[in-house]
């Protein structure tokens, strides 16, 4: 996995191959596993000291392959997917090294104040127990308004699923320590999973201008 991470960052990573006479538009940072805590994905998922070891063969590859202008960080998932900060404190107590950690700060459904707002404990866990920057790889409320709620979020209306979308990148922001947030996803899918800012027909959602504004 070290030499396939490599590989694919000398060509398309900044200052990658691949950019010679085009704009540098490289790549920064690769998150080695997406949610290696997840029972649906993984089946050896509290195999921590695993995950912390191929972490350190990784960000040894990333040090003795790039100059540091150059050089891609290295993202573990703190929150596991499923199982909260308790996993990031588990790998990290196994020795894991990392640049940056990620986090999938959902709201949830039991609280419609919470589920407005994100997760935002799961990041700022994250932070206050590693003091590292944290990359929010994924956000989002679906607006199938009439359908059942997600597995991570009630449904929102058009204008309030731009409003959190809004809220959440601007508190990102003050944070100083959140380096990214990603919205999910870009179209709409499924039967109740609307998370685009773009509706099946490519029709542009509030959020669309909401996220490009924010």
């Amino acid at each position: 996995m070290a030499a396939e991470i490599v590989s694919l960052f000398k060509r398309y990573g900044k200052g990658g191959s691949f950019w010679a006479g085009r704009p540098d538009l490289g790549g920064t940072a690769v998150e080695l596993l997406n949610e290696p805590g997840n029972p649906y994905f993984w089946s050896d998922s509290s195999n921590y000291a695993a995950y912390a070891a191929l972490s350190r063969v990784v960000h040894a590859a990333l040090e003795a392959n790039f100059a540091p202008v150059n050089r891609p960080k290295l993202l573990l998932s703190y929150d596991g997917g499923f199982s909260g900060s308790e996993y990031g404190r588990a790998i990290f107590a196994a020795g894991a090294l990392a640049d940056g950690v990620t986090v999938h700060p959902y709201g949830g459904k039991s609280n419609p104040a919470v589920s407005a707002e994100g997760h935002r404990e799961r990041a700022v866990q994250a932070h206050n127990e590693t003091g590292l920057p944290v990359y929010v790889t994924e956000i989002g409320w679906p607006t199938a308004v009439g359908q059942p709620p997600t597995g991570d979020s009630l449904q929102w209306t058009e204008a309030q699923q731009a409003s959190n979308i809004v809220g959440f990148v601007h508190w990102a922001r003050e944070t100083k320590y959140v380096a990214m947030v990603v919205i999910f996803n870009y179209i709409d899918y499924g039967s109740n999973d609307y998370y685009g800012i773009e509706r099946r027909d490519h029709s542009h959602k509030p959020s669309f201008a909401a996220l490009a504004g924010a």
